[in-house]
């Protein structure tokens, strides 16, 4: 599933691809009369955690949620779509370009009034990638209200109702990593097994995860390969690799040369990188039997 850092490089490629120009042809699978809204215009595309919303002149709002398979792609006009037309789930069309969303995991259009109701937008924490930087307090409040003391840090962590943007990729980092300290891309002292009941955090660590976060999103807002190695708005790529353990299960450790652990955790059963010897194995008995 796209980090939020994605989303919003894609929402800016939208944007400017649009333009603001009346669309020639519209389609929103599953939206009936959608194809009316040719002639209308796209007069924002805003990022908000994992959701991109475009703005239609007609006080109408389209929410797209890729998930795991959903994609953007762009095509002159007339040309021919690499991809089946069954798969389209968007379908935006100007005198100068065609945008597809395909496979998309949840698209609905909603009367721009209803955005402060709607159900999913409403529950978003505040988002990493926001122009303001968000009250960190309020962020942890959100965490210990949601949240059981038994809950794991990954899910909570994952969990876009206490503070939306962070993936699968960054979650599995920001544990390694643990609280920011000087430097964004240096991990500190002492990082958290995923399955770290949230009641053994301390409120201060949690929190500067979430300010770690913020930081790595902002720094991979460029034209690069996620890293959170270095920041690579200064520095070009590194040599030793661009994460510290997600996508590298069974290599060495880059902090104690032990090996790195793959594994799966929530109901969703995302996927999970962290290195046992430097963050624990807190896993429950059960889960270790199944794997």
């Amino acid at each position: 599933m796209p980090e939020g850092d994605t989303i919003h490089k894609v929402a800016r490629v939208v944007s400017k691809e649009l333009d603001d120009s009346p669309l020639k042809n519209c389609l929103i699978r599953g939206v009936y009369g959608s194809e009316r809204l040719a002639g209308s215009r796209v007069i924002k595309v805003e990022a908000v955690g994992k959701h991109m919303l475009l703005h239609f002149d007609r006080d109408l709002l389209l929410r797209v949620h890729l998930g795991m398979k959903g994609s953007w792609h762009r095509y002159p006009p007339g040309a021919r779509w690499k991809r089946s037309r069954s798969q389209a789930a968007v379908v935006l069309e100007t005198e100068s370009t065609v945008l597809v969303c395909f496979n998309a995991l949840d698209i609905e259009v909603i009367p721009t009034p209803q955005r402060k109701w709607h159900r999913q937008l409403s529950n978003l924490g505040p988002d990493l990638l926001g122009q303001e930087e968000p009250d960190w307090g309020f962020v942890w409040s959100r965490a210990a209200r949601l949240h059981k003391s038994e809950d794991f840090l990954g899910e909570v962590l994952l969990d876009q109702r206490v503070a939306a943007g962070i993936g699968n990729v960054y979650k599995s980092e920001l544990a390694f990593m643990g609280a920011l300290g000087n430097d964004a891309f240096r991990p500190g002292e002492r990082g958290y097994c995923p399955w770290t009941p949230l009641g053994e955090v301390p409120q201060e660590e949690l929190v500067g995860m979430f300010r770690r976060a913020r930081i790595l999103l902002q720094a991979n807002l460029g034209g690069w390969w996620r890293t959170t190695t270095v920041d690579r708005r200064k520095v070009p790529a590194p040599r030793k690799g661009n994460l510290f353990v997600y996508g590298r299960a069974d290599e060495a450790c880059r902090r104690c040369g032990e090996t790195v652990a793959v594994d799966f955790q929530g109901l969703q059963n995302r996927v999970t990188y962290w290195c046992p010897a430097c963050q624990g194995d807190r896993r429950p008995q059960a889960v270790r039997v199944l794997h």
